[in-house]
């Protein structure tokens, strides 16, 4: 059986698959507000060709991304289209 997906261990996982080479000279912050099972906020921040995640909330993200942590877990995993 395939292992459950969490939202932490999705977010954790986000700088291990980050490419650098596609983000050259990128410096931005994506606020994540998860609602269901696992609610809660989390950030990535990309500066410097680097990629960290953290939970919490950020003034003035570049991009704020409001999505039920199923969806996500769906949309990650190719299972649901984001439009």
């Amino acid at each position: 059986m395939a292992e459950e997906l969490t939202i932490e261990e999705l977010m954790k996982r986000m700088p291990k698959a980050f490419l650098p080479e596609k983000a050259q000279g990128v410096e931005a912050v994506i606020q994540f507000h998860f609602t269901g099972g696992e609610a809660g906020d989390w950030y990535a921040a990309i500066a410097g060709g680097a990629c960290s995640v953290d939970r919490g909330r950020r003034d003035n993200p570049t991009l704020a991304v409001t999505v039920d942590e199923q969806d996500w877990i769906s949309i990650i995993g190719g299972k649901l289209n984001a439009m």
